[in-house]
């Protein structure tokens, strides 16, 4: 969700993105990592050269030694623009039908709640599916430099906040309403930058100041898809408590990797 972030940590935290579904987590394009031992002993290893410690290394937050340097694959892509599909749905059942239904055909999902939202509305929210346009979709004019690639900020915001921030019951429950309203109902092949579908908090500056000087705390949690209903239960508490939480992302997970410590296992994610 930020591109402000090292290779380095992300092998050790073995980060996931909107595609975990369909490309795992990133430990699963790793090829090699070069590493320092705690006795400073550097050994080179791989998914087939010393796994054991290859996958403790992954999603092992640094606790076998310093990365060095690491080799991993990527995805060949024709343009820095994805074609983005966006649905604004009113329940909860909606929500999750329409990323179950649709996942196959995207590699990148995600889904934003309202967690203040309640009764015959619960976990309204707006879902976008992005996939890597091709050079073919680009206007004539983004044709030329099918890779141009701008990551400006939108804002910033200023270093005079209240102390007990602004994120409030009121100002979210405004804020959640308003991005469900501003959602279409259904937009087909919207072509979005990579710092607009990938990394949407980036676009604003120092956005952590909204919270004030206690700051904030993310708590993100897998269930199984056999325990479906474990996740609904505790989506109908959050909201019933009415906290004032100003992002909630769902999530489904593929298959997890051989990493003892990594978090991504099949299943749904929600991050609050």
């Amino acid at each position: 969700g930020t591109r402000y972030v090292t290779i380095g940590g992300a092998i050790a935290s073995d980060i996931h993105g909107k595609n975990h579904h369909l490309d795992g987590s990133f430990g699963n394009h790793v090829t090699r990592i070069r590493l320092m031992l705690a006795d400073t002993t550097i050994v080179e290893v791989g998914p087939h050269h010393d796994p054991e410690l290859f996958w403790a290394t992954i999603g092992g937050m640094g606790l076998t030694g310093l990365i060095l340097d690491a080799t991993f694959r990527l995805l060949p892509i024709e343009t820095s623009r994805l074609s983005v599909d966006t649905a604004r749905l009113d329940t909860l059942d909606d929500v999750m039908s329409e990323m179950v239904a649709s996942e196959a055909d995207f590699r990148y999902s995600v889904a934003w709640l309202d967690l203040l939202a309640t009764g015959k509305r619960l976990g309204r929210g707006v879902l976008t599916n992005g996939v890597h346009a091709r050079a073919d979709q680009l206007a004539p004019a983004d044709a030329l430099q099918p890779y141009a690639y701008r990551a400006d900020q939108l804002a910033v915001v200023p270093p005079v906040v209240p102390p007990q921030g602004v994120i409030n019951k009121l100002t979210v429950k405004a804020f959640n309403e308003m991005w469900f309203r501003k959602a279409p109902r259904r937009r087909q092949g919207e072509l979005q930058t990579i710092p607009t579908y990938f990394h949407p908090l980036d676009l604003i500056g120092h956005w952590n100041r909204v919270y004030g000087r206690a700051g904030f705390v993310q708590y993100q949690f897998h269930v199984p898809y056999d325990e479906v209903g474990v996740l609904r239960t505790i989506i109908q508490r959050l909201s019933a408590a009415q906290l004032p939480v100003f992002m909630t992302v769902l999530k489904r997970f593929g298959p997890g990797n051989p990493a003892p410590l990594s978090f991504p296992q099949a299943g749904w994610q929600l991050a609050v």
